[in-house]
């Protein structure tokens, strides 16, 4: 078994808990199709927390460094953080700073996304409040720092594709960063015109940010083919991945979700996983994406490879 990635909904496989817990949290924004969280009562939250008991100041910045204006906040165990987004952009949904329009997909952004920095550790998470839907990302400090990584999405069927989307986006930490992205065979991104060498190339400056989009409806290899494209760079980047409204758990086959989380790096991740079953309901899938040729999944211990066949990456 080799370099297994692994993804249960919207989850990829990522370090302890502790990992997520950090003096520095890169969060690069991300896009969803509708359902952006605008309506009355909707919103996007960010949430820091401690363990520290003595109150200090986490600086919250965009990607160019200018301070969103709650910034800095206060925080310990006894008085987390939370804030509406909208609070600290011009408005809602695509204002936030964490979400980007379509226009600005396959773009390098300067100053979307979240930094947020301070000298002791702490937690910090996106909510999404979006009526019947809803997400929820953790960063992952400087742990979700690396090189190489593996999107991973929520299943999809057919219904309701023209509502679908899957998406990843990534920031760099460092100046004259360069990201290659490759492995996605014929999907089709939005604002991309696909080169022929299969690869997507994109220069970076520390706190850039670039996010691509599959509309599912666009092309067959959009349903579910964006599983496993390779984001690879020559510095550290931050990786975010899901689907913003994915899925289908039966009858119509029009149901759908948000499921997105920043992803871990390929060198943090490892050989062998603990899922937990949440409902229990078939529209539960646990997704397995492959990143070096000849690998077999084994379940419960068995000898016996669940796949018939080696995978490839």
């Amino acid at each position: 078994m080799k370099g297994l990635l692994i993804s249960f909904f919207l989850l990829l496989a990522f370090s302890s808990a502790y990992s997520q817990l950090d003096t520095r949290h890169y969060i690069p924004p991300f896009y969803g199709r509708e359902d952006l969280a605008e309506g009355g009562g909707e919103d996007i939250f960010l949430f820091i927390s401690t363990p520290q008991t003595t109150p200090f100041d986490v600086t919250v910045t965009d990607g160019a460094g200018n301070a969103l204006p709650f910034s800095p906040v206060s925080v310990s165990r006894s008085t987390p953080f939370s804030i509406e987004l909208s609070n600290g952009g011009v408005g809602k949904g695509p204002n936030t700073k964490f979400l980007v329009t379509a226009g600005q997909l396959a773009t390098v952004q300067t100053d979307e996304g979240l930094i947020l920095t301070a000298n002791k550790a702490f937690f910090a998470n996106i909510r999404v409040d979006e009526n019947a839907q809803a997400g929820f990302l953790t960063s992952k400090g400087t742990a979700g720092f690396g090189t190489e990584f593996r999107s991973g999405h929520i299943w999809n069927t057919a219904g309701a594709t023209n509502r679908k989307a899957h998406v990843f986006s990534f920031m760099a930490t460092e100046d004259n960063t360069t990201v290659n992205v490759s492995d996605f065979g014929a999907v089709d991104f939005e604002n991309i015109t696909e080169p022929g060498s299969g690869i997507i190339s994109v220069n970076l400056d520390a706190g850039e940010s670039y996010v691509l989009a599959a509309h599912a409806d666009v092309a067959p290899a959009n349903l579910n083919d964006v599983h496993g494209t390779r984001i690879f760079s020559d510095k550290n980047i931050v990786v975010n991945s899901g689907s913003w409204l994915a899925g289908s758990p039966g009858g119509t086959q029009a149901g759908r979700d948000i499921g997105i989380d920043q992803i871990a790096p390929i060198q943090q991740t490892g050989f062998e996983y603990i899922l937990i079953k949440g409902e229990g309901t078939t529209n539960e899938n646990i997704m397995v994406v492959a990143h070096r040729d000849g690998t077999n999944i084994f379940l419960n211990g068995s000898t016996t490879a669940e796949n018939s066949t080696p995978l490839n990456a």
